[in-house]
This record gives structure tokens, C-alpha cells and sequence, in this order.
């Protein structure tokens, strides 16, 4: 809790500056430095500058306690289906600035269903190289048979937790209860 008179005030905030590291000292001290010509502020200087004061120094703390990037970010691989490179496809994704990707393990897509066992972890290997994940691939599963297990058992031994299955096309002009009980 903050104190509310002007010596607790001080005590709280040098506390918070013997604890903080190097990098936030600047921005308290700043807040310290205002905090002193309160002495001469009117009411509208006083609540600008704590107001000022109270968003930069709560910035600052949850800066300093949250996760640097708490918050990953991957892109669907389909964006750049146009680089087959397993090494370039990761080193576009890092300079861009992404996490990771979503990658297609698909017909057409950047691993084919039938070389899954070789060229997933091919893929997966590049990608730690430069420090990405892949957490999730999107595939064109539609059913349980021997291809769709060499698919998710490569997948599962390399750490990929995640995918999503194909889809079915519907006939818009056609009942559609009557062609989902048709595909089952």
C-alpha cells in the first residue's frame, strides 16, 4: 500500500529503489525528482505529474516482474508456401519476428504426407536452429488409416502437441444434415 503523507511516500519509493534493478532506477528516479517540487506545483501540476508519475512507474514494475514476451506469436505456414527450404523457411519466419509456425503437413503443403518421416523432423531441426517451434501442424487428416498414424506418431516424437484436421467441402445447395450423415 502506498502511504499517503509526503515522508512515507519517500520511504516507499526509496524502498522501491533499492529493490528494483539498474535498468528502472532511471525512471524512479525521475518520480523522485518530481515528487520534490510538489512543494511549489499547483493542484493541475500535481495531478499531472502524478498521474505521469503512477503510469510510468507502474510500466515499469510490470516490466520488470512479467516475462519479457509473455505472448507467443506463430504464423500459419501457408504464407509462405512459396519457400520449400526447410533453413530458409526458418530463417525468414526469426528475421520477421515470429515464435514459430504452423506447418503445413499436407498435399501441397511444405511436408507431403508420404515423406512425413523423413522431412518433419528435417523441418523441425531447422527450426530449432534458429530458436522457433513448431506447436501445431495443419493437415489434410480426414480419417484413422496407416498414413494418418505415420503422421501424428512422427508428429508426436518430435514434440508436435497439436493439429488441425482437413475439412469437408458441402454442397451449399444441397441439405447439409443429409451430407454430414453421409461422411459419417
Amino acid at each position: 500500500m502506498i502511504p499517503r503523507n509526503e515522508r512515507g511516500l519517500m520511504e516507499h519509493l526509496t524502498r522501491i529503489l533499492t529493490t528494483l534493478n539498474h535498468k528502472v532506477r532511471p525512471m524512479v528516479g525521475l518520480i523522485y525528482s518530481e515528487i520534490l517540487k510538489l512543494q511549489t506545483m499547483n493542484r493541475r501540476q500535481f495531478i499531472g505529474t502524478t498521474l505521469v508519475g503512477s503510469t510510468l512507474m507502474q510500466n515499469t514494475l510490470h516490466a520488470h516482474t512479467l516475462p519479457a514476451n509473455p505472448q507467443k506469436i506463430f504464423v500459419f505456414s501457408k504464407m509462405f508456401h512459396w519457400i520449400e527450404n526447410y533453413d530458409q523457411l526458418a530463417e525468414t519466419v526469426a528475421n520477421i519476428g515470429f515464435d514459430g509456425l504452423d506447418l503445413t503437413v499436407r498435399p501441397d503443403g511444405h511436408v507431403l504426407p508420404e515423406r512425413v518421416e523423413d522431412d518433419l523432423p528435417k523441418a523441425v531441426e531447422a527450426f530449432k536452429k534458429h530458436k522457433l517451434e513448431i506447436p501445431m501442424m495443419v493437415t489434410g487428416i480426414l480419417e484413422a488409416n496407416a498414413q494418418t498414424e505415420k503422421i501424428l506418431k512422427t508428429a508426436k516424437s518430435l514434440g508436435i502437441k497439436h493439429y488441425r484436421m482437413g475439412w469437408y467441402a458441402y454442397n451449399l445447395k444441397k441439405d447439409v444434415w443429409e451430407q454430414s450423415n453421409e461422411v459419417g
